[in-house]
């Protein structure tokens, strides 16, 4: 009997536990990041030959899960080839942040027509959707010449008469067009610019000044005229256009750049010649203009390139301007060094604002800024300890952006795990919630469960959360169904308020009744049937064994009386034949 005994017990516990496993599991939220691009953007849509456009690529982690992410853009032409491509460095984004990655794209010397940009992701080995956006390089607009009025006619007395056939007069202006592969100033005259600017990126419609500075070589003073040619006429203007420099000293003359609202976006290369009365020095500024239109959300990237012969350096200046009427939460912005002429990060000093090397190869060096206001600016700007000495490899770089926003995105607070027991009626479960914080800054919310009007108890009935950014946070309830008219199927809410934030997770549960064999308080009975398991047996063994006693008992008594019986008749027998 013991062993079927043990056999029952180890049956009931393992029932038990299946049981406490089924009454314990509730609702679980798959943590997963979902990495959705959302859009893709090239400004302007039509492209001038040689220009340079603004590419933005906009991405939202869906999910409930932070994920690294690599996001890239192809340049497809009409024929479907490969043409271009911008690789964007890898990061990682958090449960509902929205981000947006923008670079410039030179058109370069790419034929007119049709072109497609396409995005594409990939995280945690899977491939985003694909998002697509058509443009068109075209030739830079050329105003139709006007015809001019030849106030006579031949003959006619003299009176003025229009005349028809009067042949159009062509108005000579400059249009961008793309860069020589190289862009080298040429030396050899007796003065030199020592300080230059050598690109400088604008956006149609702003002003800026720079300055510029001279030096005379020569043993004697010098006559110097500063000329500007290859950019329209009032992008570029100075306080003089001549200057006397005494030997061996220099000068600097301050360049005022306006470029147009309507100004023709692309590349301008503007020569800049230094005469005296026998030499002259010729050095370049690539004046690169940019077109905002109207609406246009994305931050926008300037660069501007100094070299300064005094120094043996060169200096980047870059310009981020926020054009939406939004505020940017954070910004990134990565610039890369080209290699000919910087590998080392040794070779880079920082100042305005210190920076990080993002990548040592290739050099690749980043920032990071918070709360870019609407129509602010921010700039930053780093030295190189050597000279720039062909601009071209400058010109070909490009800045990158990649905005982050997750404030007022959707998926700020995310419930990583609602876990609710199935409860019973007049027992006390805890119900369990893991909320995710994706925000930049501490946050204090209120967290509460919603369930029908009466017939449970919840405890607390509020609790204050502090939410530290980009963590987890545990909270438990203690909720008892009290009546038995709430058994079966309900639903239950898990809430979040604030001021600023705000957050509502349902899911159904059960309530099961003490009268329902499932809703038996399962470890106890098992314990009471395992008593009357054991008792059972041992009064099923007490029982037996008397039974047993007694019928020995009788078995002896029959026996003795028979026994007695026989040894009389013996005796008798014995005595009769004597």
């Amino acid at each position: 009997m013991r062993f079927p005994a043990f056999l029952i017990l180890v049956f009931i516990a393992a029932q038990c536990a299946a049981v406490e496993t089924e009454a314990s599991a509730g609702v679980t939220i798959t943590e997963t990041a979902v990495i959705v691009l959302t859009g893709l953007t090239v400004v302007p849509s039509q492209v001038n030959q040689g220009a340079t456009a603004e590419v933005s690529l906009s991405l939202e982690n869906r999910g409930n899960l932070e994920s690294k992410v690599q996001a890239n853009v192809t340049i497809l032409n009409a024929a479907n080839a490969t043409v271009g491509a911008l690789v964007f460095d890898a990061f990682n984004m958090s449960p509902g942040e929205i981000s947006t990655l923008s670079s410039s794209w030179s058109a370069g010397n790419l034929s007119l027509g049709e072109y497609k940009a396409q995005g594409l992701g990939i995280y945690d080995l899977t491939y985003t959707n694909a998002v697509t956006a058509n443009f068109t390089i075209v030739s830079p607009f050329v105003p139709t010449p006007t015809p001019t009025s030849n106030p006579f006619v031949p003959g006619g007395g003299g009176t003025p008469q229009p005349s028809a056939t009067s042949a159009p007069t062509p108005h000579p202006s400059v249009y961008p067009s793309p860069l020589p592969p190289s862009i080298v100033p040429q030396y050899g005259g007796v003065v030199d610019f020592t300080s230059k600017v050598v690109l400088k990126e604008m956006i149609a419609g702003t002003t800026d000044v720079e300055t510029i500075s001279l030096k005379n070589n020569g043993l004697s003073s010098q006559n110097v005229v500063v000329a500007f040619s290859g950019a329209p006429p009032g992008f570029i203007s100075t306080d003089a256009d001549a200057l006397t420099l005494e030997a061996g000293k220099g000068g600097a003359l301050t360049l005022a750049f306006s470029v147009p609202k309507d100004a023709p976006a692309g590349d301008y290369l503007v020569k800049v010649t230094a005469s005296n009365e026998d030499t002259r020095t010729v050095d370049y500024i690539i004046l690169r203009v940019k077109e905002v239109p109207a609406g246009y959300q994305n931050p926008v990237t300037s660069k501007t390139v100094y070299v300064d012969d005094n120094s043996g350096t060169t200096q980047v200046r870059l310009s981020v301007f926020n054009p939406s009427r939004k505020t940017v939460e954070r910004i990134r912005i990565f610039d890369t060094v080209p290699s000919s002429i910087a590998t080392d990060p040794s070779q880079i000093t920082f100042s305005e604002k210190v920076g990080v090397v993002a990548s040592p190869a290739p050099l690749e060096l980043a920032w990071e800024f918070t709360q870019l206001q609407p129509n602010e600016r921010v700039t930053v700007a780093y030295v190189i300890n050597s000279m720039l000495t062909d601009y071209s490899s400058y010109a070909t770089s490009s800045v990158q952006t990649a905005t982050f926003n997750t404030e007022k995105a959707r998926g700020l607070l995310q419930v990583q795990e609602f876990r609710i027991p199935v409860m019973q009626v007049g027992k006390t479960s805890q119900v369990t919630a893991v909320l995710f914080y994706g925000g930049m800054d501490s946050a204090t919310v209120t967290a509460s469960l919603e369930l029908p009007i009466s017939g449970f108890k919840v405890e607390p009935d509020s609790r204050q959360l502090f939410l530290v950014p980009r963590t987890t946070t545990r909270v438990t309830f203690d909720v008892t169904p009290l009546y038995g008219d709430v058994a079966g199927s309900n639903v239950m809410a898990f809430v979040i308020t604030s001021e600023d934030l705000g957050l509502r997770q349902t899911s159904s549960f059960m309530v099961q009744s003490l009268l329902s064999f499932a809703g038996f308080d399962w470890p106890i009975y098992a314990l009471a049937a395992l008593v009357l398991l054991v008792a059972a047996v041992f009064i099923g063994r007490f029982v037996a064994h008397r039974r047993e006693r007694k019928l020995e008992r009788e078995f002896r008594d029959k026996t003795e009386e028979e026994r007695d019986g026989y040894l009389k008749q013996v005796r008798d027998s014995v005595l009769g034949n004597d």
